[in-house]
Order: structure tokens, then C-alpha cells, then sequence
């Protein structure tokens, strides 16, 4: 499971995204939602997110799975991210995904086929 959440603003209108891929960590979609939790901390908008993660997979049935938390940037997380800001500006609170967008399609194709985009970090 990949997660984001964030926020426009400190607090500000905020949004989460989770896709649920594969046993391979490939991106292969078993599920994806985005949601909406209005204005809040992009803190908030993180663990929520998290604990939204672990409803759908409860939903799924998916029972035996490992939990190992990392940061990731944007650039590896890009579906996560774009479900996210997705998530912001729909009106639902919560929308699991039955059909995927195109641009999110793009996406998913790029992080299958290893696609890099470069991050610039200063020291």
C-alpha cells in the first residue's frame, strides 16, 4: 500500500490518496481511493490517510500483509500523490476508484516500466 496526504495551507483544504497494489509491490492495481477530510493539518491529512489504507484492505480481506513505514518523495509515490490532491477537490468524502482516470493510467504505466524522474536535493 502506498499513501499520501496533504494539505493547501497550514491548516488548509486537504486530501489523502491510497492505492493498493500486488503482493510484488508492482503497480498493479487492486484498489484505489481518494478522500476529502475538508481543512486540516497536512498531518492529520497523513494518518488519516494511513488509517483509511488499512480500512480498504480490511474491506478487501486482505489479512496477512506487512506494515513498514518509510518516506518516500513525491517523485516515487506520483499515484498516491496524484490521488491526493484528487482527493481535495472532489466533493465526496471518501471515492473508491471502480474506473481509473487516464492520467492516473499514464502513471501507473510509468511506475511499471521504471520511468525516474530526478529530484533535485540541495545540501
Amino acid at each position: 500500500m502506498n499513501s499520501d496526504g496533504a494539505a493547501k495551507g497550514s491548516p488548509g483544504s486537504a486530501g489523502g490518496g491510497v492505492v493498493i497494489h500486488d503482493h510484488r509491490g508492482v503497480c498493479v492495481l487492486v484498489s484505489a481511493l481518494a478522500a476529502n477530510f475538508g481543512r486540516c493539518h497536512s498531518f492529520r491529512a497523513q494518518i488519516t490517510t494511513l488509517d483509511q489504507g488499512r480500512e480498504r484492505a480490511r474491506d478487501l480481506q486482505i489479512t496477512s500483509w506487512e506494515v513498514k513505514v518509510v518516506h518516500v518523495y513525491r517523485q516515487g509515490n506520483r499515484v498516491a500523490d496524484w490521488l491526493a490532491n484528487h482527493g481535495m477537490t472532489q466533493p465526496q468524502r471518501t471515492l473508491v476508484l471502480e474506473d481509473i482516470p487516464i492520467t492516473l493510467t499514464r502513471i501507473l504505466d510509468e511506475d511499471n516500466r521504471d520511468v525516474a524522474f530526478p529530484r533535485f536535493i540541495p545540501h
